[in-house]
């Protein structure tokens, strides 16, 4: 499996970011997939081509995306573990990440009407501006 750590970096809370891990059989003989388990609720899988029962032939590989959606802020670990009926089974990749606050938005007075719409949508609440001339 390439990589074996995976960081996600510094990520706002309940925004996400995603990364893909390839499954590559560098046997001579089929590699068959059993399962696929993640143990933390921050990391989620978000598209595998490497469904638990899936045979990788010697020199072809497939993919899994993780994606990475903290709800709080802070360090958040987890561990994806695939076994497989190789000799090194299970693996084990290490997801890492932060979760941030997002950025402070400060209005200004005068500031222009697309600012104003663009406060509004990331607060994601009503806000009500008075345009003065």
């Amino acid at each position: 499996m390439e990589p074996r750590n995976l960081n996600f970096g510094k990520i706002e809370i309940e925004k996400r970011s995603t990364k893909q891990i390839s499954i590559i059989n560098k046997g001579s003989a089929p590699l068959n997939l059993r399962s696929t388990n993640l143990n933390n609720k921050e990391f989620r899988v978000i598209k595998n081509n490497c469904p638990d029962g899936t045979s990788i032939e010697p020199g072809n590989n497939c993919q899994i995306t993780i994606g990475f959606k903290p709800t709080t802020e802070g360090e958040h670990e987890g561990i994806l573990e695939i076994t497989h009926n190789g000799q090194d089974s299970p693996q084990q990749v290490k997801l890492t990440g932060t979760g941030t606050q997002p950025p402070v938005i400060l209005y200004r007075e005068g500031s222009s009407t697309s600012v104003e719409r663009n406060i509004t949508k990331v607060l994601s609440q009503e806000i009500n501006f008075t345009a003065k001339s």
